[in-house]
């Protein structure tokens, strides 16, 4: 059925191998393609579907990352995720990578940590608006015959649509 190999006799790599190249790929490019087409779906509702499958791309791309990670870890007997928080990974000294060191870590840290704090203030979830650098981005698709940034009494569900909400009363 499968081939038989050892964790001794299996090719083994320093760096990322192959198909965790592909997964961080398509993790580090579906969020960008996701954000892009959120916000052009406010003009574009056609664009909602490529949102729709970028989102389960980025899925499939994380779980393909889980199922290799313990994959490698059962084939090899490496704690292969430890090695993702602490850097180090088995091998020959002569085939390391050189690090970029802390300082690119603490850069890029920073950078996402700020980026996050200027999302979290700038979200107004009771307007579904986002406010960046002071522009107001509206958030989700809006009904074809309400103007955007309607406020109404009447609850609203996915992507801005009207809901019904109905009350059982016991008599």
């Amino acid at each position: 059925m499968f081939a038989a190999h050892s964790a001794k006799t299996a090719e083994r790599t320093i760096g990322y191998n192959p198909g965790s190249a592909y997964a961080i790929y398509g993790m580090i490019l579906a969020p960008l393609g996701l954000a892009l087409t959120g916000l052009l779906t406010h003009w574009w509702k056609w664009i909602g579907d490529v949102h729709q499958v970028l989102a389960y791309l980025l899925f499939a791309a994380v779980a393909a990352h889980i199922a290799g990670i313990v994959w490698h870890t059962i084939r090899h007997r490496e704690n292969i995720a430890w090695s993702m928080v602490d850097g180090k990974k088995q091998g020959d000294p002569s085939d390391a990578i050189g690090s970029q060191g802390v300082l690119a870590g603490a850069v890029f840290l920073a950078l996402a940590a700020g980026w996050a704090v200027l999302v979290f203030h700038g979200h107004d979830a009771s307007k579904s608006e986002l406010t960046l650098f002071g522009q107001t981005i509206g958030l989700g698709a809006q009904g074809d015959d309400e103007p955007a940034g309607k406020d109404d009494a009447r609850p609203k569900g996915h992507l801005g649509h009207e809901t019904t909400v109905e009350h059982a009363h016991d008599d």
